[in-house]
């Protein structure tokens, strides 16, 4: 089986200290590599960071169990990381994070704009948190075709992980809505299942869903949440809704891939013919 990489920005903070944790707990726990990477603005700072980038893994070298390399990159920061997790093949980004403001929160945040920056998802992970391994994850579905390709990503860590996957949706009161999201919701189940994931959909009172959605996660355990971001602006909420989730205060890590148009929707839409 082809190895699962993992991309892990470093930039000497706490936070992104969490993240390499992180993945180094995970690999512990599965077979992966851990790519370690660090952007600097001119190429006379990249020898001297590269010293500084492996003096910081090293700190971790007690946890880490397979196999990874520190890189260096020259440029702007969000083009950097995706060109390093292309150029690397990675599955997904760890990516550390500060608590938001209220400003980042209404706006969007850094780690908002890496990840539309990126065609691979990224989990976010807080400062002091630990990361537990992943065995039970919420993947929240919309009314948007493309929050479906998301299923694809989750479904590489789950059977990487033997995971329990849980689709969540809020219930629609309009009966065409109601159709709509079912169809949604079997084109995401039958993926699963052909992959060999366990599964269960949920469908949660939209009004306060955020705050439903965490009690759920909260009262099964759940381990990751899943979620699509859209860059395009097709939903407006998107913004708040993501936001929301990367702050939850139970400090469960938040996989967010953007919803670019991309054929993966429509492959999956595919599945269900």
């Amino acid at each position: 089986m082809e190895r699962f990489k993992i991309l892990v920005p470093v930039d000497f903070t706490p936070e992104t200290d969490s993240a390499i944790r992180a993945a180094a707990n995970l690999s512990v726990e599965t077979p992966i590599e851990i790519v370690f990477v660090h952007v600097v603005s001119k190429s006379t700072e990249v020898e001297n960071a590269l010293i500084r980038l492996e003096q910081r893994v090293a700190q971790f070298n007690i946890l880490l169990r397979g196999p990874y390399k520190s890189i260096v990159r020259v440029g702007g920061l969000f083009e950097q990381l995706s060109e390093a997790g292309q150029d690397n093949d990675v599955n997904l980004m760890l990516l550390g994070i500060h608590q938001s403001s209220t400003m980042t929160k209404m706006f969007g945040s850094n780690p908002l704009k890496v990840v539309g920056n990126c065609p691979f998802p990224i989990i976010t992970v807080k400062k002091g948190e630990d990361f537990q391994p992943i065995q039970r994850i919420v993947i929240t579905l919309d009314m948007v075709i493309k929050s479906v390709q998301i299923v694809r990503h989750v479904e590489k860590i789950a059977v990487l992980f033997n995971s329990k996957v849980y689709l969540v949706g809020g219930e629609q009161k309009d009966e065409a809505l109601r159709k709509k999201s079912r169809i949604y919701f079997a084109i995401a189940e039958k993926s699963l299942i052909q992959a060999g994931v366990e599964c269960e959909s949920i469908m949660l009172d939209r009004k306060r869903f955020v705050q439903k959605l965490l009690d759920f996660c909260l009262e099964e355990k759940v381990n990751l949440i899943a979620a699509t971001f859209y860059t395009d602006n097709e939903t407006v909420l998107s913004i708040p809704f993501v936001q929301q989730l990367m702050d939850n205060k139970m400090g469960i890590p938040t996989m967010v891939i953007d919803g670019v148009p991309s054929s993966s929707a429509s492959q999956l839409a595919g599945i269900i013919s």
